[in-house]
């Protein structure tokens, strides 16, 4: 995020996350401001963003276009509890076929929920997975569909 803070030449800041980074240094230098990578006043200067400055420029970070393919399987409370709890979907009893790398491990999606229906007794629990396809791939290999 790019700040005017003040009427001075050295009052053009950029302004950015220390942990993630959205700029290279060159580029940086090239914006001929005075770089501040800092999690914290990144943050503040988000949640008061008015109130921090003058904003001259803010960089927005994209993704390519992508596909969300849908998952939906019943399976057992434990098994649902324990992958909340740990994320590890490589070492899980529960597998979709299709989500799997090259050694049979499940692969992690890129969203999942879990449902679980109190008026119902708990013998099976909702889970829903989704997993992103790049869009372009899945219009070549696709393309009739």
């Amino acid at each position: 995020m790019s700040l005017i803070i003040g009427p001075g030449p050295g009052d053009l800041v950029y302004i950015e996350r220390h942990t993630k980074p959205a700029l290279n240094d060159a580029f940086a230098a090239r914006l001929k401001s005075r770089v501040i990578r800092n999690d914290g006043l990144f943050n503040a200067a988000l949640v008061g963003l008015g109130s921090f400055g003058f904003i001259h420029g803010v960089l927005i970070e994209t993704e390519d276009l992508f596909l969300l393919k849908r998952y939906t399987r019943k399976i057992n409370p434990e098994t649902a509890i324990k992958i909340a709890e740990t994320m590890d979907f490589a070492n899980s009893e529960f597998l979709i076929p299709e989500e799997l790398d090259s050694g049979g491990k499940g692969l992690k999606p890129y969203h999942f929920k879990v449902y679980i229906n109190p008026t119902t007794t708990m013998r099976n629990i909702l889970l829903k997975s989704f997993t992103k396809r790049n869009m372009f791939q899945v219009i070549q290999t696709h393309p009739g569909d």
